[in-house]
C-alpha cells in the first residue's frame, strides 16, 4: 500500500481503473485551457474517486513516484509529464 502525500492512504494494486479512449481525448482537448482541472478529472477516473479539486487529486498520488511539490506549484514540466504518463499508460 502506498501512502500518498497528505497522509491519505490508497491501495493502487486492485483499485486502479484505466482511462477510456474518450477519457484520453477529453484530457487532451481540455488540458491547454484547464491543465489542473483536466488532470483532476482524469485522476478521478483512474483512482475511482470523486476528486473535486487539484489539491485533493495530488494528495492521492504516491510521493515516491511524483514530484508532489512541483505539482502543487503547477509546474508545466511536471503537469506535462503526468499527462504523458496518463495518455501512454491510461493509468498511473
Amino acid at each position: 500500500m502506498h501512502v500518498p502525500a497528505g497522509g491519505v492512504g490508497a491501495t493502487y494494486c486492485c483499485s486502479m481503473h484505466r482511462l477510456s479512449k474518450a477519457d484520453v481525448e477529453s484530457l487532451l482537448q481540455s488540458y491547454d485551457a484547464d491543465p489542473t482541472g483536466s488532470l483532476t478529472r482524469a485522476l478521478s477516473v483512474v483512482l475511482g474517486k470523486n476528486l473535486t479539486n487539484w489539491q485533493e487529486a495530488i494528495e492521492q498520488l504516491p510521493s515516491d513516484e511524483f514530484n508532489i511539490s512541483a505539482l502543487v506549484e503547477e509546474e508545466t514540466v511536471q503537469l506535462d509529464a503526468l499527462v504523458k504518463r496518463l495518455v501512454e499508460n491510461r493509468t498511473l
